[in-house]
């Protein structure tokens, strides 16, 4: 009598109904659904606990001073040294190669601003609307033009000072430390370097003003141009002042004047953009500008006849 092989069997065995068969009791889908949701809530608990320690941990820095440093020395502790064999000498030495630089004011205060701008950008992701976020900006801006003026007097700006200033605030120490790379807003709507004037003008203030209209817009224009123009004066560099006064003031008083118009004074928003055509013919962005003006100026399109 014939026989199949051992290994013929086991396949059959694995392709008969019964293998198909073999699955677990029904699942109470009723059940499962509450268990998610009470998952779910948990987890919103847990990271909305993170958030509030950290905010915290945070908030103690936001004035600068000495409370300022000790957060960023612990910080430094926790990330760069972290896993190291000789951490903790690694970091005495650090301590002590910037013990001058972490009592400075100028280092105190840049981790005030730092620490600060970095909790109202957790406050902004945490909001639907930017409208309640244009004054403390401003106010911000306002304190960070002192400080920005105040290192104009120094003969060389530290590296640890430009590192709090430069970089955006999803690369700071603080954000690796506390893990805030979840509650930090994107950079389209909100500016995200600690030392941009500019940028945090544009996108944290501006972009509001004109959704409302405001003529408040302008105001950010002339503090802004007033900013620069005081910087390259105190400056006393002549190529920067010349390269200000014929490209780059006249960028920003087109883009005022296309705000002008925007907020409802056309008339001085397209005169505004004349006299910079007028003044500036050799600007790169001459073509822009008249093009803009005959746009401008071009006779409304009559509406088609029934």
């Amino acid at each position: 009598m014939f026989k199949p092989p051992l290994a013929i069997l086991f396949l059959a065995a694995a392709l008969s109904p019964l293998s198909a068969q073999q699955d677990g009791p029904p699942i109470n889908v009723d059940s499962v659904l509450r268990e998610l949701a009470a998952l779910e809530d948990k987890q919103k608990q847990t990271h909305q606990q993170a958030l509030v320690s950290a905010v915290n941990t945070l908030r103690p820095g936001s004035g600068g001073g000495a409370p300022a440093s000790n957060l960023y020395q612990s910080a430094v502790e926790d990330t760069r040294f972290e896993g190291l064999r000789d951490k903790v000498t690694g970091f005495i030495d650090w301590k002590k190669q910037n013990s001058d630089l972490l009592r400075s004011s100028e280092m105190q205060t840049a981790l005030g601003l730092h620490i600060r701008y970095l909790l109202l950008s957790i406050q902004r992701s945490e909001a639907e609307d930017g409208k309640e976020f244009v004054q403390p900006s401003l106010e911000y801006v306002q304190d960070l033009r002192r400080f920005l003026e105040s290192l104009e007097k120094l003969d060389k700006v530290p590296d640890l000072i430009k590192e709090l200033m430069n970089k955006g605030i999803n690369e700071s120490v603080f954000t690796t430390w506390l893990r805030l790379g979840p509650w930090l807003p994107a950079g389209k709507e909100w500016e995200s370097n600690p030392g941009n004037l500019s940028g945090i003008l544009e996108k944290n203030v501006r972009t509001v003003l004109r959704e409302e209209k405001s003529p408040k817009v302008i105001e950010t224009w002339d503090f802004e141009m007033k900013y620069e123009a005081d910087r390259v004066t105190k400056g006393r560099l002549a190529h920067a002042a010349d390269s200000f006064n014929t490209v780059n003031r006249p960028k920003m008083q087109f883009s005022r004047a296309n705000d002008l118009i925007l907020i409802g004074q056309q008339n001085r928003g397209t005169s505004e953009i004349l006299e910079l055509v007028r003044t500036y013919p050799q600007h790169p962005d001459f073509g822009t500008w008249v093009a803009r003006l005959k746009a401008l100026l071009a006779p409304p399109v009559a509406a088609p006849t029934p």
